[in-house]
């Protein structure tokens, strides 16, 4: 209601994305229903508490699936805030896409001196009470770990609830003055903080231009040309 009643011709919405709690990511395509038989984290949980204390039964084990920088941040968190913390990831190493950013060696340098003991090449299997079983990626073997908080970082999904509703109501677009509106950034698709940024630079630059599929928004070489 408050969007329509503006009369803004080009609404933009970048309402970002929330992490999921299910497990599903990279290594993990259909949610697993164990991860409800325990205390369960997601870093929004984390974040949302702001600079309160995060009270939470030990071992703490983050399960970073998402392989950038935030399963260490959290790591970090709990690790700074006295818990034994635990480090799985499907990979080989912790946050590997941060090799792209020279940071790889940093964080997991930053995690073993802080104690934090890391388990590579696992993904999820089952959970009991104050335990986890997990398996191998490659041999699938079971190894368990004692676990009394788990956090999840795996994949997020769009916080697109606006976007569903103005799409419900696009009858009315016209009298309000509504001419486009478009999502950016995390609510089109959760991606890096980079990708975010571009985002928002090419909407800005863009948003009055013909909507042509066959005119990029960019100047290019036209060879032929120069060659002529």
């Amino acid at each position: 209601d408050d969007i329509l009643s503006y009369g803004i011709a080009h609404v933009a919405l970048a309402t970002g994305a929330r992490w999921r709690t299910d497990g599903v990511g990279r290594t993990h395509r259909r949610p697993l229903s164990f991860l409800a038989s325990g205390p369960l984290l997601t870093p929004d949980d984390v974040m949302d508490l702001g600079t309160q204390a995060v009270t939470v039964a030990g071992p703490v084990v983050i399960f970073d699936d998402d392989r950038y920088y935030m399963g260490s941040l959290m790591a970090e968190r709990f690790a700074g805030a006295g818990h034994e913390v635990i480090f799985v990831t499907p990979d080989a190493i912790v946050g590997s896409f941060s090799q792209n950013t020279l940071e790889q060696g940093r964080i997991q340098t930053r995690l073993i001196e802080m104690g934090v003991r890391i388990v590579p090449t696992h993904g999820l299997a089952a959970r009991g009470a104050d335990r986890l079983d997990l398996a191998c990626t490659y041999s699938g073997k079971i190894t368990q770990v004692a676990c009394g908080t788990l956090v999840t970082v795996t994949s997020r999904l769009p916080t697109d609830g606006l976007w569903l509703a103005l799409q419900a109501r696009q009858a009315d677009w016209a009298d309000a003055g509504i001419r486009t509106v478009t999502r950016i950034g995390d609510c089109l698709a959760p991606g890096t903080i980079a990708a975010a940024n571009f985002g928002g630079h090419l909407y800005a630059r863009t948003f009055d231009s013909p909507d042509d599929p066959d005119v990029v928004p960019f100047r290019r070489e036209d060879v032929a040309r120069l060659i002529a």
